[in-house]
């Protein structure tokens, strides 16, 4: 398998409670050691053992969201050019799950979801046998859980698999090793000079943006995405923004790009809305 001259892949696991995803992920684990390969293993298990219990985590909002930025944290910590990175957790949240595909981006790698397809009947039997969790629990994470979607750019690419069924190392060493990684959102890059002559049209688009982007939030429920005319940029809503933030976003927009230059303005509302999509992680 030919491995490119860049930062190591990431393996992200998806999920129900009690799925099989730890017992997935350590034998890739296994799998990719035997190869002579460096693997990390980045497991939520860990902070359970000197955390709360599952069920006081996931019934605190709050401490599940300082529970999902550690894990996050410490993945983002040790993506290099030494390791192959698995990251075992729920991973459920569909905003969560584009986080990681824009470290990924950022860090100019390549990433594949393994999504474990379980129901909820089984992952119910499954739990009977170790009582991680209480049942009320489980139908709780399983009525929150945002199914990956292979259309959607941070579910892409996507295997699925069910409970003990064989892993499919020859398709996951395929989708890391031998795919591009996705280019680096242009609100992170240093674009040339932009001239002044543009800063007045520039002003008026970003504004119309503003507007379309907060119609857009009034009519939408959190977790669903918002499209802008002219760009397949989405911006999943995690939190609903105000109008003041979104003015502050579009100024710091227009500050940066002030010393900087589009060289095709059809990127403007792509850069734009990756700007809004990173003031909301």
């Amino acid at each position: 398998i030919l491995l490119l001259n860049r930062q190591m892949p990431l393996i992200t696991i998806c999920g129900g409670p009690c799925t099989g995803k730890s017992t997935t992920a350590a034998n890739i684990r296994d799998h990719f050691s035997s190869a002579s390969r460096d693997v990390t293993l980045v497991s939520d298990q860990s902070l359970f053992e000197a955390g709360p219990s599952r069920d006081q985590l996931y019934s605190d909002v709050t401490a599940e969201k300082r529970f999902r930025s550690a894990l996050k944290d410490h993945v983002t910590r040790i993506l290099s050019d030494k390791h192959i990175v698995i990251f075992d957790a729920l991973n459920y949240i569909k905003g969560v799950r584009y986080e990681i595909y824009c470290m990924v981006k950022s860090a100019k790698t390549t990433q594949v979801v393994l999504f474990i397809d379980c129901n909820l009947g089984k992952s119910l039997e499954f739990n009977s046998g170790c009582r991680h969790y209480s049942e009320t629990t489980i139908r709780a994470l399983y009525q929150r859980f945002e199914t990956p979607n292979p259309t959607a750019r941070w579910d892409s690419p996507l295997v699925a698999i069910r409970p003990g069924e064989e892993i499919p190392m020859e398709l996951i060493s395929e989708c890391l090793f031998n795919k591009a990684p996705a280019p680096p959102n242009l609100s992170t890059q240093n674009p040339p000079r932009l001239s002044s002559d543009h800063l007045y049209d520039l002003d008026k688009i970003t504004q119309s943006y503003v507007s379309s982007i907060m119609n857009s939030i009034s009519a939408s429920e959190l977790g669903q995405t918002i499209s802008l005319e002219g760009t397949s940029e989405v911006l999943i809503l995690k939190r609903r923004l105000t109008m003041p933030e979104l003015q502050r976003i579009r100024r710091h927009f227009l500050t940066f790009y002030k010393t900087h230059s589009i060289k095709d303005p059809s990127q403007i509302p792509s850069i734009f809305m990756q700007f809004v999509s990173n003031a909301m992680l």
